[in-house]
């Protein structure tokens, strides 16, 4: 049985203007693109990047 890879389980959290995201993502590319995007909405004064990159070793057991 072959357990399919995740797309976007993202949580984002906001305290005193600080996003904190964690979650998983597909590649390292992706992580990325989110903490950039992040950036870019108005009154974020920091980013806490706590995203993970999906690896098979995440899928367990088969």
């Amino acid at each position: 049985m072959e357990l399919p890879t995740p797309g976007h389980h993202i949580v984002v959290e906001v305290q005193n203007q600080v996003v904190i995201l964690e979650g998983i993502v597909p590649t390292p590319s992706e992580r990325a693109h989110v903490h950039e995007a992040t950036w870019q909405v108005r009154g974020v004064m920091d980013v806490s990047n706590r995203l993970s990159v999906w690896s098979d070793d995440m899928a367990g057991p088969r």
